[in-house]
């Protein structure tokens, strides 16, 4: 059987949507990304805000706390492995831009439409309330 997340993915959008129904993007309404599906089971997820602003030295290990605190709230990196099981793709995640991901597995479920792929994540604990996470990707 073939693989159809194989490959690489752009990200168009990801947004949150709550339990009342409202959507936000946390994002911004034009995030960049790229998901990656490997051959040999392996998953690598990158999405950031466009347009993140540089730190004042060019040295990785000197940003301000306001700086540091900025660049992780616009960036979300993680990677492991995968399965795909039914109309859901469990991420195995073995390192995390959050923490709390690693070692833990993500289920997403699976939608293509319009040639896009659209992954939703179980429902989480997002700026204090539950949500449901959905990203689109297009092949680049």
């Amino acid at each position: 059987m073939s693989n159809p997340l194989l490959g690489t993915w752009q990200l168009v959008r990801w947004y949150n949507e709550a339990e009342d129904g409202t959507a936000t993007e946390p994002f911004g309404a034009g995030p960049v990304g790229f998901i990656s599906y490997t051959d040999d089971g392996h998953i690598f997820a990158h999405l950031a805000v466009a347009g993140r602003a540089p730190f004042t030295a060019n040295d990785m290990s000197s940003g301000t706390p306001a700086e540091d605190s900025a660049a992780m709230k616009s960036y979300v990196s993680y990677a492991g492995t995968y399965e795909i099981d039914g109309d859901h793709v469990i991420h195995h995640v073995k390192i995390s831009s959050f923490p709390n991901w690693t070692g833990t597995d993500q289920h997403r479920q699976i939608r293509f439409e319009d040639g896009r792929l659209r992954l939703s994540a179980e429902p989480f604990l997002y700026e204090g309330r539950m949500i449901t996470a959905h990203a689109v990707w297009e092949r680049p």
